[in-house]
Parts: structure tokens; C-alpha cells; sequence
């Protein structure tokens, strides 16, 4: 079973997340968690050796950067199109500014999309959709306007024609 941390916190758009001065030590951390986890029955005691710091040291600055929001979740990242989600789309809707919010926790509680964000301009809403085709891309979306009271006419759907990339990768060490 896999393990997934979340800062909780970070995905409410109420909740600014803390900054945290980072060591070297933090900074070698963050990088192994971001660009090779290892998949072993003890990671955080693998990590430990990597460090040379004691495993509940690893523990306690991974709590700690989840806590203050630096990191987000520790999770896989999948290519959604080798596991059946064939569709993707970037959506940006018109929300009238005191709406923002509540638009924002609707859109939140949908497992398939991600990358809620708010933006200056006309479309202050945008956010990613996946799913296994169009045909349920407009049905999420067709929902989802009913539960905003947004008009379609205040949204548009751009979807994916090719993906180039979808990993973003932190260099944090000299290495």
C-alpha cells in the first residue's frame, strides 16, 4: 500500500503556507524526495543512510516541510493516458470576485481536477480536468456549471492536442 502525505492545509485556498529557511541538509532531502523516492520496504531509514542523519531526523524535516506547506504531498505522479485517462483540459472560468472562493472549494472537491488557481484578468479561475475521454470531460464540466451557476458562455475549455510535459523538477543542490 502506498503512502500518500498531504499538507492538508496547502489545498485550501483560505490557508497561506509558512516559509521555512532551509538548510543543506534540507535542501539534499528535498532532493531525493523529489527526483528519486526510494521504493524500498524502509524509505525514510534508506534516506537516513543517504544523509547520514538519524531516520527520525528525516521524518521530523519531512513533517515539517509538509507542515508549513514547502511540500505538498509525497505521492506518484502518474501518465494519465497509460492508465486509461485519455482527456485533459485546461479550464478558465469568469467568477465574479466575491465568488472566487466558493467557486474554488466546488471545484476542489473533484478528484480529477487539479491546479486550481486564481489569475488577474477577465478569467480569474483555471484549472486542469482529466478523464478517461471528451465525453466526460463535458459531462464533469457541464456539471460543474450547474453547481457554480456559472454560464458557459463565462468558461473556456482548452483541451489538450499534445502534451509536451507534465513534470516539473527543483534543482535544490549543487550536484
Amino acid at each position: 500500500m502506498a503512502t500518500i502525505l498531504q499538507n492538508q492545509k496547502a489545498n485550501n485556498p483560505q490557508t497561506q503556507p509558512q516559509s521555512l529557511v532551509l538548510d543543506e541538509t534540507d535542501k539534499k532531502l528535498l532532493q531525493i524526495i523529489q527526483d528519486k523516492f526510494p521504493i524500498v520496504a524502509q524509505p525514510y531509514n534508506e534516506i537516513s543512510h543517504q544523509l547520514n542523519i538519524p531516520e527520525h531526523e528525516v521524518i521530523y524535516r519531512i513533517g515539517r516541510f509538509i507542515e508549513t506547506g514547502v511540500v505538498l504531498r509525497i505521492g506518484p505522479t502518474f501518465d494519465s493516458a497509460k492508465i486509461g485517462l485519455n482527456a485533459s483540459t485546461l479550464v478558465a472560468l469568469r467568477v465574479a470576485e466575491e465568488r472566487i472562493d466558493e467557486v474554488a472549494q466546488i471545484i476542489n472537491q473533484y478528484d480529477n481536477i487539479s491546479h486550481n488557481y486564481q489569475r488577474e484578468g477577465e478569467y480569474n479561475v483555471w484549472f486542469t480536468l482529466t478523464a478517461k475521454n471528451a465525453e466526460e470531460i463535458d459531462r464533469v464540466l457541464e456539471q460543474l456549471l450547474q453547481k457554480i451557476k456559472i454560464a458557459k458562455q463565462d468558461m473556456l475549455n482548452l483541451p489538450t492536442s499534445h502534451r509536451f510535459k507534465i513534470n516539473v523538477t527543483f534543482q535544490l543542490t549543487g550536484k
